[in-house]
C-alpha cells in the first residue's frame, strides 16, 4: 500500500506545468512536503529513529530560493517533529563530487579552495581541518556571524548552482565542515 502512496505522490508532482514558473514553485513545495511526509509515516509507522539523507538544501529549515523552493522538506519535518528532527548541513572548501551537468549527464566535478567571502572560505580557516559544530550552542561573537547570510556552495543533483546567500545557523542545528572531499566512484551502467 506505502508504495502505491508514492506512485500517487510522484505522480501528483508532474501534474504541475513546469513551463509556468509559479507552478513549478508549487511543485518543489509538494514534492519536499510529501518528502516529509513520508518520513514522518514512515517514522511513527516502525516507532524508531530515522535517518534521512539528502541534499542539504532540502534537510535545512530555510530556502536558499525561495522563489523556486518556497519551503523545505526540513521545515516540514520540524513541523511534524518538532525538536525531534535534526537537520544536519555539510560544507567543504575544495575537492571533487558527481552531479549532472547541463548537459543532463553525471560529471566528476573539482573544485579549488572556497572563493573569499563565503562561508566555506572562513568555516576552513578554522585550526581543525574536518570537524562538527552544534549550532544551537555557539556562543557569541561565532554564533552573530552563524546568523548572517553569505556566498555558500549548493551541491545537488544539478551543477553548477549557486553560490547562494545561507545564514548557516537559522538553516542546520549541526554543521560538518569538511577541508576537502572526493567523489564517489560511480560504478558501470
Amino acid at each position: 500500500m506505502r508504495q502505491a502512496t508514492g506512485i500517487d505522490r510522484t505522480a501528483r508532482q508532474y501534474a504541475f506545468d513546469f513551463d509556468d514558473p509559479a507552478q513549478v514553485a508549487q511543485s518543489m513545495r509538494y514534492r519536499d512536503q510529501e518528502m516529509a511526509a513520508n518520513v514522518v509515516w514512515w517514522q511513527r509507522h516502525t516507532g524508531t529513529k530515522v535517518l534521512l539523507s539528502a541534499h542539504d538544501a532540502h534537510v535545512g529549515y530555510v530556502s536558499s530560493d525561495p522563489a523556486h523552493y518556497p519551503k523545505m522538506q526540513g521545515a516540514f519535518l520540524r513541523e511534524g517533529f518538532g525538536s525531534g528532527y535534526m537537520s544536519v548541513g555539510l560544507t567543504f572548501d575544495q575537492g571533487s563530487f558527481n552531479a549532472t551537468g547541463p548537459d543532463g549527464a553525471v560529471h566528476r566535478w573539482t573544485l579549488g579552495p572556497a572563493g573569499p567571502g563565503t562561508n566555506e572560505q572562513t568555516l576552513d580557516r578554522v585550526h581543525l581541518r574536518d570537524y562538527v559544530v552544534d549550532l544551537r550552542s555557539v556562543g557569541a561573537p561565532a554564533r552573530e556571524w552563524l546568523t548572517r547570510a553569505r556566498p555558500t556552495r549548493i551541491v545537488g543533483t544539478d551543477y553548477p548552482d549557486g553560490p547562494y546567500d545561507i545564514a548557516l545557523a537559522p538553516t542546520h542545528d549541526v554543521l560538518i565542515h569538511l577541508h576537502r572531499v572526493t567523489a564517489a566512484r560511480l560504478r558501470d551502467r
